[in-house]
């Protein structure tokens, strides 16, 4: 018989990294072979700010927020953004920075920008230039609008909009992303004061669009019907998921029930839908609930909040 000794599971994959990576992977320091360089669980930001003055050949970069946020910003991600001009990956998840620097755009190899969990609340115009841009994530950060320049990242395949209380408004251009895979979230403009905010016809050409889709700000008059045709929500056939919300805000007009329920229709989800919710809506469902459950696969639709006027 052999005496077994317990061993962290986590301890064998960071030992096979490390033997995989090898001078390549750095955490916590780096040297002019790294590639892939770990922040994370590091609270000294000098230690953070030698080991990123280092690394100007790293491909991924991981970190953290500690608790000294404001030197470890400057240092780290403001003095030394260039020198990650090769980086493929960049992790900013929990972050307290408030904005990113216009020199994001020297970072034109980058794939993958986290933010999630992070203070930023805008983003620079600068952000157009990283035309290699895959995946953006902002879930649950603070970001309140998202620039014009957001259409220009041709090859953006996720961009991440969950759960963003102050995000009140995205900007025209959205619908040149035709490589969007994921959006889950687009909140129609009102075009009031000289905004040019996202019409919900800049859907028509998100056709590889997956998962879910929530469509916010339908009330109050905001979407006329032939845009809502345009939009052509019935050819996104690889969504499961459509939510409605047909909510009124503080300066719209109050809408009718005849007018919702002709938008309702024109907003017709594809084929083999699987989820839908229908919110605040004020039009009959007399001959519309029908046709449109017919096409949840599962039959597992959502109405909350809606009245017949």
């Amino acid at each position: 018989k052999t005496k077994h000794k317990d061993l962290k599971l986590h301890d064998i994959f960071h030992d096979l990294a490390l033997y995989i990576g090898g001078k390549e992977y750095g955490h916590a320091s780096a040297t002019e072979h790294t590639c892939h360089l770990s922040l994370l669980g590091i609270d000294d930001a000098e230690h953070k700010y030698n080991a990123s003055g280092t690394a100007n050949k790293v491909r991924t970069l991981l970190c953290d927020p500690d608790s000294d946020s404001k030197s470890d910003l400057h240092s780290v991600y403001i003095a030394h953004l260039t020198n990650f001009k090769w980086s493929r990956v960049l992790s900013l998840r929990g972050y307290r920075m408030y904005e990113l620097p216009k020199s994001i755009e020297d970072l034109s190899l980058l794939k993958y920008l986290h933010l999630s969990y992070s203070n930023v609340k805008r983003l620079p115009s600068s952000i157009g230039k990283l035309c290699n841009l895959q995946i953006l994530d902002l879930s649950v950060s603070k970001i309140e609008e998202l620039p014009k320049e957001i259409g220009e990242l041709s090859n953006l395949r996720y961009l991440g909009l969950k759960d963003i209380e102050e995000l009140k408004f995205i900007t025209e251009g959205l619908g040149k992303l035709t490589n969007l895979r994921i959006l889950y979230r687009f909140i129609v403009s009102d075009g009031k004061e000289n905004t040019r905010g996202c019409n919900i016809r800049e859907l028509k050409d998100l056709n590889k669009l997956k998962g879910e889709l929530l469509i916010e700000c339908l009330g109050g008059g905001r979407v006329k019907v032939i845009d809502a045709k345009n939009a052509q929500l019935k050819e996104k056939h690889e969504l499961i998921g459509v939510k409605f919300y047909f909510e009124e805000q503080e300066d719209d007009r109050v809408g009718n029930a005849s007018e919702e329920r002709s938008l309702l229709e024109a907003l017709e989800p594809p084929y083999g839908i699987e989820r839908l919710g229908i919110y605040s809506y004020k039009g009959d469902r007399d001959g519309i609930w029908i046709p449109i459950m017919g096409r949840c696969r599962h039959y597992s639709c959502s109405v909350a909040h809606c009245w017949q006027q």
